[in-house]
């Protein structure tokens, strides 16, 4: 762990507060030894690491529905299609990224429209 930045100049405490949680919460080192290190943040760092820990122990694992999963799959698709648009410089007003489940649903109204002439074609060949 470094307690100066590549200038010499102390971290800023934002940033050791969000290394100390890291290496914590992996277990990687203690609080008291993470403190140790950084005694210039002691006072402000220890009760939230502290917390923290006992927040974590206490609380059940979050497990994130599957319809949350499919729609942050689907907008992350979306975003990256947009980001990929922008990189090779199409405008933001041509850009057609199509969604899924519109994609679904003419997948569907398609099948339907094929199905449909298939039975016209049916009915017109009987005598």
């Amino acid at each position: 762990m470094r307690k100066d930045n590549a200038v010499g100049e102390r971290l800023p405490f934002t940033e050791v507060l969000a290394e100390s949680v890291d290496q914590t919460r992996l277990e990687a080192v203690k609080i008291k030894d993470y403190l140790a290190r950084h005694p210039e943040y002691h006072q402000e760092l220890e009760p939230l690491l502290y917390t923290a820990q006992t927040i974590r122990k206490n609380l059940p694992p979050i497990r994130p529905s599957p319809a949350f999963q499919e729609s942050l799959r689907e907008a992350l698709v979306h975003s990256a299609r947009a980001q990929e648009s922008r990189r090779r410089g199409v405008p933001p007003s041509i850009q057609v990224v199509p969604s899924p489940r519109l994609s679904r649903e003419l997948l569907v109204a398609m099948a339907l429209a094929g199905l449909a002439c298939f039975v016209l074609g049916l009915r017109r060949r009987r005598p």
